[in-house]
């Protein structure tokens, strides 16, 4: 926290996690963190917060949680984070507030819980969520989005998948994206989709 110099964290295969606080208020714009790939199940609260170099979170497929104010004013127009392969649960108060970067967080969600107040207040990027958990709850909308392009479907995804299920192959073409489902049925496109396997 407060670090003046640079920080240079990059070809991260084996880093778990990222703890709270770990690069909150390192101002340096020529610091990098690449976490592209990594591991991670678990980025701290405000780890990245008020961060002033670029951070690039891509291809991580075990996150399942992104903490309060994990991104907060990390205004590096440079920043990527991608979600649309992870397994996410929840998207904290305040997680992407103000990010300068490009979040992208597309496709089903089965075991999104949570997506809490003002998560992408003044963010960009593209958010859009097909289906989540059946106890999803939303705390932020898209009158608090600022420049993001937002979109959630408040439907159940194991519904959605029953009631478009491919019966040939016992997978659901509809509900795609960071799930628990088959990691071997995959469709192509700008991004790799998982389907879900029907019960």
């Amino acid at each position: 926290e407060s670090f003046g110099g640079t920080v240079t964290l990059l070809d991260n295969t084996a880093l778990a996690q990222v703890g709270e606080n770990a690069f909150r208020t390192a101002a340096n714009p020529a610091s990098k963190v690449d976490l592209t790939n990594a591991p991670i199940t678990a980025v701290g609260a405000t780890a990245f917060e008020s961060f002033g170099g670029t951070v690039t979170l891509l291809g991580n497929t075990a996150l399942t949680q992104v903490e309060t104010q994990t991104f907060r004013d990390a205004t590096n127009p440079a920043n990527k984070v991608d979600l649309s392969n992870a397994p996410i649960t929840a998207v904290e108060p305040s997680a992407f507030n103000l990010f300068g970067g490009t979040i992208t967080m597309v496709g089903a969600y089965p075991q999104l819980t949570l997506l809490g107040v003002s998560a992408f207040s003044g963010a960009t990027g593209v958010v859009d969520i097909k289906c989540v958990s059946d106890t999803f709850v939303s705390e932020t909308s898209a009158e608090t989005t600022g420049t993001l392009t937002f979109s959630v479907a408040e439907v159940d995804c194991a519904s959605t998948c029953a009631a478009e299920q491919n019966v040939a192959d016992n997978v659901c073409t509809a509900c795609v994206g960071g799930s628990t489902g088959d990691p071997e049925a995959t469709v192509g496109g700008p991004v790799s989709y998982t389907h879900l396997t029907l019960p």
